[in-house]
């Protein structure tokens, strides 16, 4: 028997290995088909019966690890992000607890900045709770705030990046199984606060008579007259907007909700309000995938007609009636081309276009003004527009002195139940 085999010897039934190194030390070998790499390591040890002992509760520790998914051999930094951006791709419009596209590019450009104030070499395993907190870039001391305030980005920005951060991480520990790291502790920042200036929203914001001159601009800008010499998708692109803009003042929807709603989330109905008001109504469901605040929330509206009227219209121009609400095929339109429109109708209208700075955003400042002249309070408006309280009280404030004013009551849907819901 030669000394080498002297020195080696198999344990637990040949399923690994242990051998003395020129020391005299013990190694511990074992083959990991999935990592395709042996594990080495040494037993610390030149006593045999001992080293067996360690070796055996090592390999027991090893596959333990391995029929939980977690990875002897921790991969790099840029894999890991990979890997949860193909995750994070796969949950794109399934369901409304997961995301559209556009959050997903969100998140894909986050994790960009992320392994740009890591490092993309670095292991996943060497990730510590304080990386946000502090952390060492090109031979100095930082935390992820100045990193990214020394580029001029915002408070909300950041405090953005870093939940994301944290659900990568999260996915790591939990699905990925890659590092025993469950989440990072956040820099210290300032508080979110709210600086609006009153005069700005006011700017952004139709008055009573300028929201009457948009109504009859539209009507001019879908009238027989101004699209005789258009062609049929043309047509059905003034229409469509003119619906969208018209829902878009009765529902305070943010611009982003409103263009991803889908028709099997809204329905109509006909009702009275307590106060006699009676009209068509919609209940819409702003599902948690399309809402800013990541919330899914229920809204009862006024403007129930122009939905039932825009149906009508997809019909008779042979669109189908499924996928988004205001949409040429079913589909999400962009931003800038429900800007274009706007500002046509705009064009139209005789508002002194120095003295405003009006976007499609102002349909929903519009609302929220005419309902807060309503009577209603802070808190309702809050909960049908999706939004924290402090966000309404800070941004509308200026309102307040016609709050306190009104005598007008609210409006309530009365139900066959004898419930009644405040509209």
């Amino acid at each position: 028997m030669t000394k080498h085999n002297l020195d080696e010897k198999k344990i637990l039934g040949g399923k690994a290995t242990i051998y003395k190194n020129i020391y005299g030390v013990w190694q511990f070998r074992l083959w990991l088909t999935n990592d395709e790499k042996y594990v080495r390591k040494s037993l610390r040890t030149k006593i045999k019966n001992h080293a067996i002992k360690q070796a055996e509760e090592l390999y027991f520790k090893i596959r333990s690890e391995q029929e939980r998914g977690e990875k002897y051999y921790a991969i790099s930094l840029k894999e890991a992000v990979y890997i949860y951006l193909q995750y994070q791709k796969l949950r794109i419009g399934l369901d409304e607890f997961n995301i559209d596209e556009s959050r997903w590019k969100t998140i894909k450009t986050q994790m960009r900045t992320f392994l740009e104030y890591v490092g993309t070499n670095d292991k996943v395993t060497t990730l510590k709770e304080s990386l946000l907190v502090e952390h060492e870039r090109n031979g100095k001391i930082t935390n992820y705030v100045a990193f990214r305030k020394s580029k001029d980005i915002s408070d909300s920005t950041i405090r953005n990046e870093m939940i994301t951060f944290n659900s990568f991480i999260k996915y790591c520990f939990t699905r990925a199984k890659v590092t025993n790291l469950a989440f990072f502790k956040y820099p210290n920042m300032p508080k979110k606060e709210y600086k609006v200036n009153g005069d700005e929203i006011k700017k952004a914001t139709f008055s009573d008579r300028e929201y009457k001159q948009f109504i009859l601009a539209m009507l001019e800008y879908t009238s027989n007259k101004n699209i005789v010499y258009l062609t049929t998708e043309e047509i059905f692109e003034r229409k469509l907007a003119q619906h969208y803009f018209l829902f878009a003042a009765n529902s305070g929807l943010r611009s982003s909700e409103i263009r991803k709603l889908q028709w099997h989330n809204i329905k109509t109905y006909k009702n009275t309000t307590a106060h006699g008001y009676s009209g068509i109504f919609a209940r819409l469901k702003v599902e948690k995938n399309t809402s800013q605040a990541r919330k899914t929330r229920t809204v009862y509206c006024r403007g129930g007609e122009y939905i039932d009227s825009w149906k009508d219209l997809c019909v008779k121009f042979g669109r189908e009636i499924k996928g988004v609400v205001f949409s040429k095929d079913g589909k999400e339109c962009s931003r800038s081309n429900a800007q274009k429109h706007f500002s046509n109708i705009l064009k139209l209208c005789a508002i002194e276009p120095g003295n405003k700075k009006l976007t499609p955003y102002s349909l929903r400042h519009f609302m929220i003004t005419e309902r807060v002249k309503s009577g209603f309070n802070f808190n309702q408006i809050a909960i049908m527009c999706g939004t924290s309280v402090r966000q309404i009280e800070t941004t509308y404030q200026y309102l307040n002195e016609e709050l306190m004013r009104s005598s007008v009551k609210p409006d309530y849907i009365k139900f066959e139940d004898g419930t009644q819901r405040v509209i």
